[in-house]
């Protein structure tokens, strides 16, 4: 392969072919500052055929159309092939510059569908080549983002969703997406929160046979997420609770009487009598303090007096059904 240095129309070049470019979330405006400023640094490398197309530089490019170029010097290859032309590309991006999560899915499900690689070959040579291990679970979920829509795949460049959360969101409806992402983005949820909330409305959905949309559009959800008064991590506690509620309806309802049951109970308020979350275990945990060895006999005193009550003896009942 050979390259030389010509001038050329930038009407000549097909900027619009993107047959070799994996650029994606980059500020076009960014790269302009710097052109205005210190003019063109790296060439752009076209591939000659009928026409010009473009190998790598294409955003420069477009940034030197927009600003009114009609003539720009190029690097020329030849005799080249696509796949050539597509690796030299990667390998000039990564060499310059971090790739961002979507460039690599790019990569990748370009070299799978466009250029026909094997997938041994993909998750041998190629996955090292964007710092990822040789792991087959890897390879599809990057092919997979390939296929999401714009919206998410920009919160995942701004670090809004994790990409595993992301690719739960794949197979729903555009407005089951949609919805999704505005609540994750008016809660500020980080990604253990994201997981655990979308999980709940995937299975609210499932059971309840409705749109994960029409689960958020929810009176008493839309309710807790408008009120003023509570703050985002407030918001999500009640948020988690109701659909919590929904998606385990018997638990509401054991919760409801196991509160009930305690409050009979008349612990002293030094004490806290809590169950595991959902009731999994039949256990109670119980936690005090105190300032004093009187208050700790007292206390000791109400734990002695509550062990032998009906409604303690009817909670673990409850916990052993």
């Amino acid at each position: 392969m050979k390259t030389n240095l010509k001038d050329i129309k930038i009407n000549k070049i097909n900027i619009e072919d993107d047959s070799f470019s994996i650029s994606y979330g980059r500020s076009r405006e960014k790269l302009k500052n710097s052109i205005l400023e210190i003019g063109l640094i790296s060439l752009p490398i076209l591939k000659k055929g009928k026409e010009y197309t473009v190998i790598c530089g294409r955003q420069r490019l477009l940034v030197l159309k927009d600003l009114g170029y009609v003539n720009i010097k190029a690097m020329i290859c030849s005799p080249i092939n696509d796949l050539q032309a597509f690796l030299l590309n990667i390998h000039d991006n990564i060499y310059h510059r971090d790739l961002n999560e979507i460039e690599k899915s790019i990569i990748l499900y370009k070299l799978c569908h466009n250029f026909n690689i094997e997938k041994n070959q993909l998750i041998n040579q190629y996955l090292p080549l964007l710092n990822f291990s040789k792991n087959k679970k890897i390879l599809e979920d990057y092919l997979n983002i390939f296929n999401l829509d714009d919206k998410i795949k920009f919160m995942i460049i701004a670090k809004k969703i994790s990409l595993k959360n992301s690719l739960k969101l794949l197979f729903l409806s555009k407005i089951d997406q949609e919805k999704v992402l505005n609540l994750i983005t008016a809660l500020s949820l980080n990604s253990n929160k994201q997981r655990e909330i979308i999980s709940l409305l995937e299975e609210i959905s499932k059971r309840n046979k409705k749109s994960i949309s029409s689960i958020i559009l929810d009176f008493n959800l839309q309710k807790i997420l408008n009120n003023p008064l509570l703050n985002l991590e407030k918001k999500f506690e009640e948020l988690r609770h109701l659909l919590t509620t929904l998606r385990y309806p018997r638990w509401s309802k054991d919760e409801r009487l196991f509160k009930t049951l305690r409050k009979k109970l008349k612990l002293n308020p030094a004490i806290r009598l809590d169950c595991e979350p959902f009731f999994e275990k039949n256990e109670i945990k119980v936690e005090f303090k105190f300032k004093n060895p009187k208050e700790l006999k007292d206390l000791a005193e109400n734990l002695l007096d509550i062990s032998s009550k009906k409604e303690l003896q009817e909670i673990f009942y409850h916990l052993n059904k």
